[in-house]
């Protein structure tokens, strides 16, 4: 992604989501986003990826 992109998730398990289930951090050595995925359950989850612009390269 570009420098002034920044990513986060969310997941969900039968259309509810779950709390501390994701984890989106930037490898900075890398230079790479990581979506890290950790289900309680097995089955078929939705996972849901948001993008926002950063101003100027900040970061949150």
């Amino acid at each position: 992604a570009p420098d002034d992109i920044q990513l986060s998730c969310q997941t969900k398990y039968n259309n509810v989501e779950i709390e501390n289930g994701l984890l989106a951090q930037f490898n900075n050595d890398k230079k790479l986003w990581q979506l890290l995925f950790a289900p309680e359950r097995t089955g078929p989850h939705e996972l849901i990826v948001y993008a926002k612009r950063t101003k100027d390269g900040e970061s949150s």
